[in-house]
């Protein structure tokens, strides 16, 4: 069962036994905003957290497409779609086998906040089939890409962006069927952006934006630390290439299937061939240079790094690695949707960890889509920018709880324009 604070205090919302992960990250978001919700009453009174805890739409369906067997496939697919009080959506597109939709609803919910917090005017979305697209043929991938997205086609006019890490293949294939269709995007309608250029993004924000919190604080300065990356995945390999730049020396870096250790740092070469290969398998860099070692089934939080980025929600910082992390006194910056469990988000926010969730740590992706400067600068810029709105702008909210703050401030725009917008 998950409570949600009202005007009438605290009062029982959902509980859908498929969703507890979902429904244990929403928890903890109201907690933060208590602060927020007790020193701005007309938000209880208008109902926002209810209005909020709930997508506007949720739409399940399924695809059905000729085997080359000829059988007939069926693949169950859903379109999540939170507040769009700010704006259309940028919608997260994912085709990989889920096991429920908590990872879905989190993810759009995450979005509509990333997108607030940076000042981007959009919601969030997210849609996806539970079907691994490596396992079909170029037949049936064009056919069941066709069948998809026409489907997914009456929802399309409501998304701004539409993006997500999408093999090569099925982009083409969605691509030409969305323009088959008599359905357009909103300008500036983007269809899949370059995926090197959202994983760029987020790995390099997240580094900017751990280098400028821990600025802030009172805290060790990232120059100098260790830091250790969870994830095989573009946003992890970039953000090792930014924190090596940076000052820090990456020590450990690897997925659920292993990782590459270094107690001296990993080099800088190795950490750019990752990102612009990241498809090569994380054992064949343990011969790049003496000192490297891959341990496969090891985890990265093991090396006992001072900065903890997890970026990959396949392999999470769970309960024991968050314990681990508070033994050392490390800093987590999360780097992606759900790359924390809810538990070990409860024990680095109770031992008072330094803790930034991904709505703003991760926010890079959101932050070069809103306006026109060189990337980079746009990066720096906005990382200053939403860190300072963290940190001044969250009224009620002691200053080292930036996991409330960061929360605070992407919810603050959505209130107002649910107040101005009425029922």
């Amino acid at each position: 069962m998950i409570y949600v604070p009202t005007q009438q205090g605290i009062t029982a919302l959902a509980a859908e036994p498929v969703q507890t992960d979902f429904l244990q990250r929403l928890e903890t978001f109201f907690q933060c905003l208590t602060p927020c919700l007790d020193h701005r009453p007309a938000y209880r009174e208008a109902g926002l957290p209810e209005r909020l805890a709930a997508p506007e739409r949720t739409v399940y369906f399924s695809v059905s497409f000729p085997g080359d067997d000829g059988r007939v496939r069926t693949a169950p697919c859903c379109f999540i779609q939170y507040t769009t009080v700010l704006g259309p959506v940028r919608c997260a597109l994912a085709l990989q086998p889920v096991k429920d939709i908590s990872g879905m609803k989190w993810k759009a919910l995450s979005l509509s906040l990333e997108n607030s917090l940076a000042g981007l005017a959009m919601g969030g979305a997210a849609a996806g089939a539970s079907i691994d697209p490596a396992s079909l043929s170029k037949r049936e991938s064009l056919a069941f890409c066709q069948r998809f997205i026409t489907a997914l086609a009456p929802f399309l006019p409501a998304c701004a962006v539409l993006e997500g890490s999408i093999p090569l293949r099925e982009q083409g294939y969605l691509r030409g069927q969305i323009n088959r269709l008599p359905y357009t995007l909103p300008r500036p309608g983007r269809i899949f952006p370059p995926q090197w250029e959202q994983d760029q993004a987020r790995g390099y924000g997240l580094c900017y934006f751990a280098q400028s919190t821990l600025r802030k604080s009172s805290g060790p300065r990232l120059e100098g630390q260790t830091a250790a990356i969870g994830g095989n995945t573009g946003p992890a390999a970039w953000a090792g290439e930014k924190a090596l730049q940076l000052g820090a020396m990456v020590t450990a870096i690897g997925g659920k299937n292993g990782c590459l250790y270094a107690s001296a740092g990993l080099p800088l070469a190795l950490l750019r061939d990752m990102a612009r290969n990241p498809t090569r398998p994380l054992p064949s860099y343990a011969s790049e240079a003496t000192g490297i070692v891959f341990r496969p089934g090891g985890s990265v939080w093991d090396a006992g790094a001072d900065i903890c980025l997890p970026c990959d929600p396949v392999c999470p910082l769970d309960a024991a690695d968050a314990q681990a992390a508070i033994a050392h006194g490390a800093a987590v910056f999360e780097g992606a949707e759900c790359a924390c469990t809810p538990e070990a988000v409860r024990l680095l926010r109770e031992a008072g960890a330094l803790y930034v969730p991904s709505v703003a740590a991760a926010c890079g992706a959101a932050l070069v889509q809103s306006d026109s400067q060189e990337p980079g600068k746009r990066l720096r810029n906005g990382v200053r920018a939403v860190l300072a709105r963290i940190w001044e702008e969250s009224p009620g909210t002691p200053r080292r709880d930036l996991t409330a703050a960061s929360y605070i401030a992407a919810f603050e725009p959505i209130a107002q324009a649910m107040l101005e917008q009425g029922v």
